[in-house]
């Protein structure tokens, strides 16, 4: 009797595990370079900015909202991070800007996802969700007919795309 049950339990212990590796699909490739939308929330507080990534290594972010960031410019650049408000402007060493910084955790978030080293990738339903980790944080992903439509971060930062 308890090698019948021990057999049951191994039988629906695989099939389990094989219903789930059929789910798995191959991660999307996202496109090098990217032009879109971003509306990212961080402790209850949104902010929109036109995100354009131009080559691996250049990040260049228009914040559109909230108001009181309308018009900001931030690039991101090799070791160089610039910020630009109408004629002012300042640079400052990457190292220099905080791990914790939203625009610098989900330009990693989408460098991960673009590499698409150690993503991966499951259907639910219609929707196509990408797991990882990027700098040490982990990130999950939704996409949706091959568009990137959404990205946590630790459960700390969410950000969608248009």
């Amino acid at each position: 009797m308890k090698k019948t049950v021990t057999a049951l339990a191994a039988a629906l212990l695989l099939c389990g595990c094989a219903r789930a590796r059929g789910d798995r699909q191959e991660p999307v490739k996202l496109p090098e370079d990217m032009q879109t939308q971003c509306v990212f929330t961080v402790d209850d507080r949104s902010y929109e900015a036109q995100v354009e990534r131009r080559g691996p290594d250049l990040w260049q972010w228009e914040f559109t909202a909230p108001e009181t960031l309308e018009g900001l410019s931030m690039t991101v650049s090799g070791d160089t991070v610039r910020l630009g408000l109408e004629e002012l402007s300042w640079s400052q060493e990457r190292e220099g800007i905080p791990e914790s910084s939203p625009v610098i955790l989900i330009d990693g978030a989408l460098d991960a996802l673009i590499a698409g080293r150690g993503i991966e990738c499951i259907r639910q339903g219609d929707i196509l969700v990408e797991t990882g980790e990027s700098g040490g944080n982990e990130l999950r992903a939704e996409l949706k007919g091959g568009k990137l439509l959404k990205i946590e971060i630790d459960g700390w930062i969410t950000a969608e795309f248009s």
